[in-house]
């Protein structure tokens, strides 16, 4: 569990870093969930650069961000049959 937290809350620079993720996973998840088509039924997501899940402020980490967008796709994803995997690294 101590795994999931940041001791110190998220610097000015990793709050910066976060928001700039959290943009472009807003932007590119339509292409693949808001299709008409679907010419995948796999869709992976590659976090490398994951650290904890948020800091000892509550403020989410890139994983929550990831799940938070993707919240907003589930009726999608379950109507076109799709198979959303986060790999957090």
């Amino acid at each position: 569990m101590a795994d999931m937290f940041h001791i110190e809350p998220f610097d000015e620079g990793t709050l910066v870093k976060l928001e700039l993720l959290k943009l472009y996973v807003r932007s590119w998840l339509p292409v693949f969930m808001s299709k008409k088509d679907v010419y995948w039924k796999d869709i992976f997501i590659y976090d490398f650069f994951s650290g904890a899940g948020m800091d000892s402020k509550g403020k989410p980490g890139s994983p929550l961000i990831i799940l938070n967008e993707l919240k907003g796709y589930c009726p999608s994803i379950v109507e076109k049959g799709l198979k959303v995997n986060l790999v957090v690294v």
